[in-house]
């Protein structure tokens, strides 16, 4: 079985790995016979049933508190494997226990930790392998674990919030749309046979809600394949370069939602750049990392033009002033920054009071679309009690004015 261990040498250096034995003693014996002190041994699980690492989906959640983890382990003196090894024991997720040891051995064969963690792309991202990298060649692993901690918490917290801020809505849109499909194929049609047996002619809107009704009756299985398919359109159409490039050109353009969206953006880019720039990554790279770190294409193409002219000997806060996608405020933040020679950190201040923004913002742009659907929701089931008893009201009118 693989042992791992933890152990001192006779100058009382600390020192980690993993070795191969047939039972904790005989691994105790190996490591006192390459002259070190055994401190702590814990079997490594091999069990069949264990996912394999590169297949291990990702969850942001178990990245944050790896990444937390970690660089409290670092910031206390461990070392980078043995911090490794106790993140792993303490993890109650095999898969994921898996993962991090994959990463140990991979340490373990002489690759760098950031080798390590490109090799599974599906879990670490270009901006998780890039700062960690530049916190390599830096020497400050403790810090850009710090700074990723930052990020990755900040990330699942504005994923939750989002998720929240989303939930009640698209539930209530849900529930809305069962309850009109619900009255147009029960409701309606028990009015048929009373207009059939009273005789009066039936207003225009009645006579649509009836057609309606039968038509969803009769061809409902058709309409939820028309639905299927459309539905499996749009989705292959957006994975293609253009249909992606065209809905996020809608994201980004589309009011109320765009002045949000535009904003989640660009707090990410902020944060991004400021902690690489902190990092010693230069202003180049940084841009790079924040641009793999952006989902929508527009944002992507603007910071490989920025980053091109910035190269081209252009100062950044003229660059990002004459961008249409970078707000005003932020541009006139990073002006002010590189004169300053302080620019990672006005970028992270500047992120910091953007997230709490956009907090409230989402928020608050839920709090308008809840009465906006109940609204809606209302003129539509209105409408539909409407057409349905004014028949009745034209009959009640004329058997009053009958002599």
């Amino acid at each position: 079985m693989k042992v791992s261990y933890s152990a001192c040498s006779k100058s009382g250096d600390r020192t980690s790995g993993t070795i191969d034995a047939s039972s904790l003693e005989d691994a105790r014996q190996a490591i006192r016979a390459q002259g070190l002190f055994p401190t702590e041994l814990a079997s490594v699980a091999q069990a069949t049933n264990t996912p394999t690492p590169n297949r291990v989906k990702n969850k942001p959640e178990r990245v944050a508190d790896f990444t937390r983890q970690l660089s409290l382990l670092l910031a206390a003196g461990t070392p980078l494997v043995a911090a490794l090894s106790a993140v792993a024991r303490q993890t109650k997720d095999a898969a994921w226990s898996a993962v991090i040891q994959s990463v140990t051995d991979d340490i373990h064969d002489g690759q760098p930790f950031s080798e390590a963690l490109a090799q599974k792309p599906a879990i670490f991202d270009h901006v998780y392998v890039g700062m960690i990298q530049a916190g390599e060649a830096a020497g400050d692993l403790t810090g850009a674990t710090t700074r990723l901690a930052t990020i990755t918490r900040q990330h699942v917290a504005l994923n939750k919030a989002l998720l929240s801020a989303v939930t009640y809505p698209a539930l209530l849109v849900g529930v809305a749309m069962l309850t009109l499909v619900g009255m147009v194929m029960k409701v309606v049609p028990s009015f048929r046979n009373l207009f059939d047996s009273i005789g009066t002619p039936m207003p225009p809107s009645t006579q649509m809600m009836l057609a309606l009704s039968d038509f969803l009756s009769g061809y409902w299985w058709a309409v939820l394949i028309a639905a299927a398919a459309a539905a499996a359109a749009a989705t292959a159409y957006a994975r293609t370069p253009d249909g992606r490039r065209a809905i996020d050109g809608l994201l980004i353009n589309t009011p109320p939602f765009a002045h949000v969206i535009r904003s989640l953006i660009l707090a990410r880019v902020a944060r991004v750049i400021g902690s690489a720039m902190e990092s010693k990554v230069p202003l180049l790279e940084a841009l790079d990392i924040a641009r793999r770190a952006t989902a929508n294409t527009h944002y992507q193409e603007e910071l490989a033009s920025i980053s091109h002219r910035v190269g081209e000997g252009q100062s950044i806060s003229d660059v990002v002033k004459a961008s249409p996608l970078i707000t005003p405020s932020l541009a006139e933040a990073m002006g002010n920054g590189e004169q300053s020679g302080r620019l990672a950190d006005v970028l992270l201040g500047v992120s910091d009071m953007m997230d709490e923004d956009n907090t409230t913002l989402v928020k608050s742009l839920t709090g308008i679309l809840e009465p906006v659907i109940l609204t809606v929701l209302g003129l539509v089931v209105g409408g539909i009690a409407m057409s349905l008893f004014l028949p009745l009201f034209d009959l009640t009118a004329s058997a009053g004015g009958a002599p």
